[in-house]
């Protein structure tokens, strides 16, 4: 299987990368926001070998894509990059808030998404935090503010992915953590949810 093919997606105030390899029904992958597209480097191999045209990008903030410095719309980025890639419908397969943004997309354009499969996806359509999700938050957010970025990460790192459940997969996902570092410090204010919001509008996705 060759190389993806590497392209940059210009967007409103950004510019996100992407990589794209095999021919056949569109399929797109969505990391979650704790490391960067090469979450799927497993997938961006076999998706290709079984018949499917496998995308993945770096959402802002993360990978090689750029930073968010004013408001952006997760969903109008993954619009431009299937408007870019000429995908008239694609499956959405997307981890933690990539699985919101999936969830997000399929509901704002259903007649674009042929599959839809979040997974353990940060949706507004969960409904609201439990007070286990808020406390984490707030104590990731007093080591930010008093700059204690890594700890900040090895916090949320430990809450989602417990070292030793998955032996083979932890020095991965700590490296590429730390490759991301980064986008701990991103203000997540600026990221716009769709309007109205995906909670209660499920029954609209025809996927």
């Amino acid at each position: 299987m060759p190389d993806p093919l590497e392209l940059e997606v210009d967007v409103e105030g950004g510019r996100l990368f992407v990589e794209e390899a095999g021919a056949g029904p569109a399929v797109v992958l969505i990391h979650s926001c704790l490391v960067d597209r090469r979450q799927w480097d497993d997938q961006m191999r076999s998706f290709p070998a079984a018949g499917y045209r496998t995308i993945r990008y770096d959402i802002r903030g993360f990978g090689r894509s750029t930073r968010p410095e004013a408001s952006w719309s997760p969903d109008a980025d993954l619009l431009a990059i299937t408007d870019a890639l000429e995908i008239d419908r694609a499956a959405l397969v997307g981890n933690s808030c990539g699985g919101g943004i999936a969830v997000d997309f399929a509901v704002g354009h259903t007649e674009r998404v042929w599959a839809l499969v979040p997974v353990a996806a940060g949706s507004d359509a969960a409904g609201d935090p439990d007070e286990a999700l808020r406390s984490l938050w707030k104590e990731m957010a007093g080591l930010i503010e008093a700059g204690e970025v890594d700890a900040a990460q090895d916090l949320e790192r430990e809450a989602w992915t417990q070292a030793g459940r998955f032996p083979r997969g932890d020095d991965r996902i700590r490296q590429l953590s730390r490759d991301n570092v980064a986008a701990q410090t991103v203000d997540e204010s600026l990221a716009r949810d769709i309007d109205p919001p995906a909670a209660g509008r499920l029954g609209e996705v025809r996927a």
